[in-house]
């Protein structure tokens, strides 16, 4: 092996050239160290052994035999080349076939004896073994019986990961584990360098379960460490603590068009107890779609401006800011309290109810002259110098893209006051992610739905059926309703064979719905574009809009009542739940098509969740488990951890780590006793604040 650092640039590794480096430079791989901690997805595990007569059909093993014959033949119909083979032991034979690999027959000789790596499959063609991995049996000593498996990265396979993995796995032995040993020996953890080795190259099943829950420990501790270090810090700031003013409340709720729920009305009371103390409230208040979070969050500013401080009302886009600005005017507007919103293109002020256009600067002047009580922005003003004179509650919406270095931005180094936050969010979450990634936030959820909200109807649509769902969308729409169609990609792709945005709203403009008007909305258009679009849409201009999961947060159309998604098993079903929630948000019945060109088992297992719940907590819990460790993607679009190797659905693991990080703090809570733990705290680039 040559002489290798976990530091070396990758282009020292045999094999790994210019082109391969610009694939990986982008997924963070730069180092040898960066491809150790590359860790596999899945195994494929060939260990258990079998005697021909003892294979059966979906087994994974591998057995010893001797070819008897071989050739290489064309399929003209399915343009492929096809070898195949007839193998032998001492207890029977079996047909072994390859499909286009025509190269079998010079490394493959008759009447000599291989050790194959197989899986028997059982078709109409009857029971055989298809494409497996050989080696001669002289060689048995460089077998890998349990066989790592890698995504792919542009082109870079599984097999070209484990090639290249392969000859710098010794370089683990390297790595600094920053667990000592008395802490490794009570906890019953792999040391870190023994479980990436084995993570890489097991030799045994428990060997993978052991490094999967030493490297996923590894991942929720460094979550558990953050929050809780965090927590400690925040609790030595101080706010200004209101007064609880149930009578006021009361006023407001009476002029309000409807009656909030039980888990509204609980919700705003532990903001109320927060926000009368004199430390600064941290809440995460986590809601389903629809579930009526922003009045919770307007009701709370409310009590602010009431006792003459100001609020600070933060959302992640331009369009989602002025969606929250107009509920803002709608909830309060029995009050004399004055909003704005600012974003980069407009500036908006209520005056004497009525929403008026003014400048930048002007409406910047009356905030530091404390005459706006309630300002709305996105997170890009804060990049503009904002003076609040009596700044007392920031509410963020979609809390995880607002970060560490944001926060800070309203602390008073003087006195050491804080405004009090409170922190929204759509994605409904399992309550055990909840508090391994928000443990420094307290929670509050909101499990049930306003009154008068029609559950939404499921269905899985055969692909045989999509016509008739087209019809049902027409007649739909003439009775006056509107849709969305969702596609997984804004474009076409060689590679992958789903629908795009683009070329979906051509098709279906043109052949499908001719009469009618539609509308395109992706990520790659410009602010004001979709602005455009969205308004169109909102006002009834435009009867569908195709997009992408670009409208999966916060666009609310009351009179939208049908929502087709293409390609649904690309989705995790979170993600899906999400956007199941743009229909429904009014008084019309509601529907959601799933479309899926892949209806296998597997896929229809994970859709089925959908058609039997609209519970988003009890689908994200499902997701969660159907997915397994570490794949999380379905919440990943909500700015949430992509974690690899961490099972959270493993309490033991998530309770173990949770203490241990605990103890460190209780006993250091500087962490000057732990620089290096306090050092990746630090490089970590998830900000749990």
């Amino acid at each position: 092996m040559k002489k290798y650092s976990l530091s070396s640039s990758l282009d020292l590794v045999k094999g790994i050239g210019p082109k391969a480096l610009a694939k990986l430079s982008p997924r963070h791989i730069n180092k040898i160290a960066d491809l150790l901690f590359y860790f596999p997805y899945r195994f494929v595990d060939y260990s258990r052994y079998c005697q021909i007569k003892n294979i059966e059909p979906e087994q994974w093993c591998h057995f010893t035999a001797e070819i008897k014959s071989i050739k290489s033949s064309w399929a003209p119909r399915r343009s492929l080349t096809v070898v195949s083979a007839m193998a032998e032991d001492n207890s029977g034979s079996i047909k072994i076939v390859w499909y286009n690999n025509r190269y079998i027959t010079r490394y493959l000789k008759k009447n000599q004896t291989y050790i194959f790596l197989a899986k028997a499959v059982s078709d109409k063609n009857g029971f055989y073994i298809s494409n497996p991995t050989f080696i001669n049996q002289k060689e048995s000593a460089e077998i890998q019986y349990i066989v790592p498996i890698y995504s792919e990265i542009s082109g870079l396979n599984s097999k070209w990961f484990m090639d290249k993995i392969k000859p710098v796995i010794p370089l683990a032995a390297k790595i600094k584990d920053h667990f000592s040993p008395d802490i490794r020996s009570r906890l019953d953890l792999y040391s870190l360098p023994q479980a990436i080795s084995s993570i890489h190259q097991p030799e045994h099943r428990q060997d993978i379960e052991r490094a999967q829950y030493r490297l996923g420990f590894d991942e929720i501790f460094w979550l558990q460490l953050k929050s809780i270090y965090q927590k400690n810090k925040n609790s030595h700031t101080r706010a200004l603590g209101v007064k609880k003013d149930i009578k006021f409340i009361q006023q407001q709720l009476r002029h309000l068009p409807f009656e909030l729920t039980n888990s509204q009305k609980k919700a705003l009371w532990e903001i109320m107890i927060d926000i009368s103390q004199k430390q600064p409230m941290n809440r995460l208040l986590e809601g389903d779609v629809g579930s009526g979070k922003t009045i919770v969050a307007a009701l709370a500013m409310a009590i602010m401006a009431n006792n003459g401080y100001q609020s600070f009302f933060i959302a992640p886009t331009e369009i989602l800011a002025l969606q929250h600005f107009q509920k803002l005017h709608q909830y309060l507007s029995s009050n004399s309290y004055r909003m704005a919103i600012l974003t980069s293109s407009q500036a908006k002020i209520v005056e004497l109810g009525e929403i008026i256009t003014t400048s930048k600067n002007d409406l910047l002047d009356q905030l530091r002259q404390n005459k706006i009580n309630i300002l709305v922005a996105t997170h890009a003003i804060l990049n503009t110098k904002i003076t609040f004179p009596q700044l007392n509650l920031v509410v963020v919406d979609e809390q995880h893209r607002f970060g560490v270095e944001q926060r800070n931005y309203f602390s008073s180094p003087d006195n050491h006051l804080q405004p009090h936050h409170l922190s929204i969010s759509a994605t409904p979450i399992p309550r055990s992610l909840a508090m391994t990634i928000y443990g420094h936030l307290t929670l509050s959820q909101i499990k049930s739905l306003p009154a008068g909200r029609r559950p939404i109807i499921t269905h899985i649509i055969n692909p045989l059926d999509r016509q008739r769902c087209y019809q049902f969308v027409d007649q739909q729409i003439k009775a006056g309703r509107q849709a969305y169609i969702i596609c997984p990609l804004v474009e076409e792709s060689d590679k992958i064979q789903v629908k795009s945005a683009k070329a979906e709203y051509i098709r279906l403009q043109k052949e499908i719905f001719p009469s009618l008007n539609l509308g395109l909305l992706h990520g790659q258009l410009k602010g004001q574009e979709k602005d455009r679009i969205l308004s169109e849409f909102q006002q009834g201009q435009i009867n569908i809009l195709v997009a992408t999961s670009v409208i999966e947060v916060g666009i609310d159309i009351a009179n939208a009542s049908i929502i087709i998604i293409e390609g649904a098993e690309r989705f995790g079903l979170s993600g899906l739940h999400q956007l199941r929630g743009r229909v429904g948000r009014g008084s019309h019945q509601s529907y959601c098509f799933l479309f899926t060109d892949q209806p296998t088992p597997k896929v229809m297992t994970r859709l089925q969740v959908l058609t039997e719940t609209l519970d988003g907590f009890a689908i994200a819990e499902a997701d969660l488990k159907l997915r397994g460790p570490g794949e999380i993607s379905g919440l990943k679009q909500s700015g949430l951890p992509d974690l690899k190797m961490a099972s959270l659905s493993n309490q033991t693991l998530i309770k173990q780590s949770y203490q241990l990080a605990q103890d460190i703090i209780n006993s250091d809570p500087e962490l000057k006793k732990h620089p290096e733990m306090k050092k990746k705290l630090n490089q970590m680039t998830l900000h749990l604040s």
